[in-house]
C-alpha cells in the first residue's frame, strides 16, 4: 500500500517533531501545504474501499452456495423423490467446497455472520439425506416415522439459509456503522 505523499510528510513531520510536547504542536509546526483535513483523509477512503471490497467479496464467495441452499429450499416445497434429494445435496456440497476454497482470503465478520450460517445448513440438509436414504433401504422403517425428523432438520436448514441471506443483505450497514478508524 503506498501512501500518499501529503501523509507521508506530515508521518515524516511528526516523526522529527519528537521534541514538540505532543502530536497538536507537531502538526501545528508542520507546512499546511502537507497537513490533510478530515475531509481529505486519504486513510478513510482506503478504509471505506476496503469496506467495499470486503462485502463485495463475501457476496461473491457465498452467492452460488447461497443460491444452491434456497433452490433446495424451494424444490422441498413441490416435492423430491430421495435420489433427486441425494443429488440436490450432493450439488450444495460442490458449491460449499468452492466457497471453502475463498473464505480464508474473507475477514472474520464475513465467515461469521454468513459463512457459518450456511454451513450449519448444508449439515442439516446432509443429515436429513443420511436419514431419509437410511430409510428408503431399510424395509423395518416406517416413513411417518422418519418425516417429522425430516421436517425438523429442513426447517433448521431454512432458518439458517435465511439468516446467511439476512446477514449479507445487511452487512454492509453493520460495517458502515462501525466508527472510522483514525
Amino acid at each position: 500500500m503506498k501512501l500518499p505523499l501529503g501523509v507521508l510528510a506530515v508521518v515524516l513531520g511528526l516523526l522529527t517533531a519528537c521534541s514538540a510536547t505532543d502530536a497538536k504542536d507537531a502538526l501545528e509546526s508542520s507546512p499546511a501545504s502537507t497537513r490533510t483535513t478530515a475531509t481529505e483523509d486519504p486513510w478513510a477512503e482506503e478504509l471505506a474501499d476496503a469496506t467495499t471490497a470486503s462485502r463485495s467479496a463475501c457476496a461473491a464467495v457465498f452467492s452460488d452456495l447461497l443460491s444452491t441452499l434456497e433452490e433446495l429450499g424451494s424444490r422441498l416445497g413441490v416435492g423430491l423423490r430421495v435420489a433427486e434429494y441425494g443429488t440436490e445435496v450432493g450439488d450444495i456440497r460442490v458449491a460449499y467446497d468452492q466457497a471453502a476454497k475463498e473464505a480464508p482470503t474473507l475477514d472474520d465478520s464475513c465467515l461469521a455472520a454468513v459463512g457459518l450460517k450456511l454451513e450449519r445448513a448444508l449439515n442439516h440438509y446432509v443429515k436429513a439425506n443420511r436419514l431419509w436414504s437410511e430409510c428408503a433401504t431399510d424395509f423395518d422403517c416406517d416413513m411417518d416415522d422418519v418425516d417429522p425428523l425430516l421436517q425438523e432438520r429442513w426447517r433448521k436448514a431454512r432458518a439458517a439459509v435465511d439468516e446467511a441471506a439476512t446477514a449479507i443483505e445487511s452487512y454492509a450497514l453493520r460495517e458502515d456503522d462501525q466508527p472510522a478508524r483514525s
